[in-house]
This record gives structure tokens, C-alpha cells and sequence, in this order.
């Protein structure tokens, strides 16, 4: 969209702030019962596994083997999880070495909406 739109302003990627568990840092993770939390670090598990995955498994055979995982967790409302372009977001069917490819999730622990992201490429 900055690029499209000719903002003036530059994007820069960093690194995801983590607590010690993995799960990613927000003040959104206050919100969260104490059994919640504990689970919450799950994401970050299931995606950093994800990553190990992809070795051998489509984007679409990945995203398939992640909803399991979430869904094999009750107390996770799993919103949404895609493999994403990481220039303009459109989701990908094949894995390009040209490309910087991403897996983004959000989902739901006590009603609080959590996010994270992963580097596949």
C-alpha cells in the first residue's frame, strides 16, 4: 500500500518482542487467566514447528497441519492462519525461494485477541 499509494514513509522490518516462553510480547497477554496464558505460549510452538515442517509439506499441506494443531487445543479460537508474500500479503501456493514468505496468525484465549507471525522464507 505505501508503495502503491506513493506514502512517504519506510517500512522496517524487525523481529517480533517475545516474552521467555515465546509467546509474543503484548499488553494484551495481561488480559489473559492464568491457565490461558500458560496454553498461549502454544502459538509461537506451533509456529516455530511450522517452520521445520515446511521442508516437506506444501504452504497449503502446512496450513492444513497448523489448524490441527490449534484446533487440538480447546480453549483457542482459531480466527485465522496464512502463508503469506510478505511484499503485498496475497497468500502463496508454492514455496519461492524469490520470495519472503511469511505464516500469520490471530486467535482468540479468554475473549483476547492474540497475533503472531513467522519467517518461512
Amino acid at each position: 500500500l505505501v508503495e502503491k499509494e506513493n506514502f512517504d514513509i519506510e517500512i522496517v522490518p524487525c523481529p517480533t518482542v517475545r516474552e521467555p516462553d515465546g509467546l509474543a510480547m503484548s499488553s494484551r497477554n495481561l488480559k489473559l487467566s492464568k491457565d490461558s496464558r500458560e496454553l498461549a505460549a502454544m502459538i509461537s510452538w506451533i509456529l516455530r514447528e511450522s517452520v521445520k515442517r515446511m521442508k516437506y509439506k506444501s504452504p497449503e499441506e502446512l496450513k492444513e497441519w497448523v489448524y490441527k494443531k490449534f484446533n487440538e487445543i480447546e480453549q483457542f479460537k482459531l480466527e485465522y492462519f496464512e502463508i503469506a508474500d510478505e511484499k503485498n500479503l496475497q497468500p502463496v501456493t508454492e514455496w519461492d525461494e524469490k520470495i519472503g514468505t511469511l505464516g500469520f496468525v490471530a486467535g482468540y484465549f479468554d475473549n483476547v485477541r492474540l497475533i503472531d507471525n513467522i519467517r518461512y522464507i
